[in-house]
């Protein structure tokens, strides 16, 4: 990074991984250059297109450079990316092929389901989720609920988990649509959508119930249907949660955090460089005030997430003082944002919260999922917002 540093490009202060080259005569980045391991997968304007094939070729001596333009296939990390002029389709279908086999089962493990697994079958076990969580994190994630939850399974691994994991196997080869992301236009005003979903801990594995979040962002345009998913999570909540509420907050939070990151690379890109974070303060409210603050892209967070409760609470005169102490925190971290411009708090029917689907069990979330994949294959996010109770 400090080599590529020396050559005139600037480390995200979101991410450290993205660097980006400017030029005063271009009003975007010439270069974007996200960095992965030991490998890069960027853009960069024509006119530097040469350039930066020297000095990578040059400078770092890499092995495979390979340009990419509309309609060429190209393999990254297990995913198979193509893209057009109206947007980019990405799949995993020649990782689950290869990659991925069912685990071995005897007719006796099929009595034995309730027993204990051995250390071979444990091993075996380790080594097909850990296939299945690394596509289910990047295509499929309609189930990443499942992979979550079989991963709690390995402390007290049963036979009769190894007979789910083989079904969640069977699944992913049979079936699984290309997700796409379409090509947004810059005319219009840009924002990030966030939608987030609790559970109530109903597939953990143990007496103690701690809630599940599921948190999808994406960038979106007003005024149009489209939405570019570019990051989707499910995991344990952080936090210790035990009802409802509880995990709807912690989420919420959780993705108020993960969507000003990406509004802030989205920022960076079209105004340069970020200031620190207190500047950025004080130039947003002097430009409130009606100062001279430096002009830079504004793009808001949007948050929908099925609980009424807390979108009331954040939208509310005060704080409730009915709240514990660290919710109260939260909403009022929440509250702050609202106020400053950065976020907006809606509230849409759970029946149709797409991030149902990475929360609960498979058997409770079959519409939420066809939700999900629809997003993720077509790119449109139709909400259904809540009606205030009266």
């Amino acid at each position: 990074v400090d080599r590529l540093r020396s050559c005139g490009f600037v480390r995200s202060r979101y991410d450290p991984c993205v660097l980006y080259k400017y030029d005063e005569d271009y009003d975007v980045p010439v270069v974007v250059l996200p960095v992965h391991v030991d490998d890069a997968r960027g853009r960069v304007h024509p006119d530097y297109a040469q350039w930066i094939q020297d000095l990578l070729q040059g400078e770092f001596a890499i092995g495979e450079f390979t340009w990419c333009d509309y309609g060429f296939n190209a393999m990254f990390t297990g995913t198979r990316y193509c893209e057009t002029d109206i947007g980019l389709q990405y799949h995993q279908r020649e990782y689950v092929g290869e990659k991925i086999e069912e685990l071995k089962l005897s007719k006796d493990d099929h009595r034995q389901k309730a027993h204990s697994a051995t250390d071979e079958q444990l091993a075996e076990f380790r080594t097909g989720l850990g296939k299945c969580a690394w596509t289910t994190h990047h295509w499929r994630y309609e189930f990443l609920a499942e992979t979550c939850r079989l991963q709690g399974c390995v402390s007290d691994l049963t036979i009769g988990e190894l007979f789910n994991l083989n079904k969640l196997i069977r699944t992913m080869k049979r079936s699984g649509e290309d997700c796409f992301i379409p090509r947004l236009s810059e005319s219009g005003e840009v924002f990030v959508q966030v939608i987030v979903d609790g559970g109530g801990g109903d597939q953990a594995t143990s007496e103690f119930k701690k809630g599940q979040s599921g948190i999808l962002i994406g960038i979106g345009v007003s005024g149009r249907e489209e939405l570019a998913v570019v990051h989707v999570k499910s995991a344990r909540a952080r936090r210790v949660t035990h009802d409802s509420f509880d995990v709807e907050t912690v989420t919420a939070v959780d993705g108020v955090d993960a969507g000003l990151c990406v509004a802030g690379l989205v920022e960076e890109f079209y105004s340069g460089p970020l200031p620190d974070l207190k500047s950025r303060i004080m130039q947003r409210l002097s430009t409130d005030a009606g100062g001279s603050a430096e002009k830079r892209l504004h793009v808001p967070v949007v948050v929908d997430t099925d609980c009424l409760s807390l979108v009331a609470n954040v939208k509310a005169p005060k704080v409730v003082r009915r709240l514990s102490k660290r919710r109260a925190i939260d909403v009022s971290d929440m509250r702050e944002c609202v106020q400053l411009g950065e976020l907006h708090v809606r509230a849409i029917q759970g029946t149709t919260n797409p991030m149902d689907a990475a929360t609960k069990a498979l058997d409770k979330t079959t519409v939420t999922r066809r939700i999900l994949v629809d997003l993720l294959s077509t790119g449109v996010y139709e909400p259904v917002l809540q009606t205030p109770k009266l």
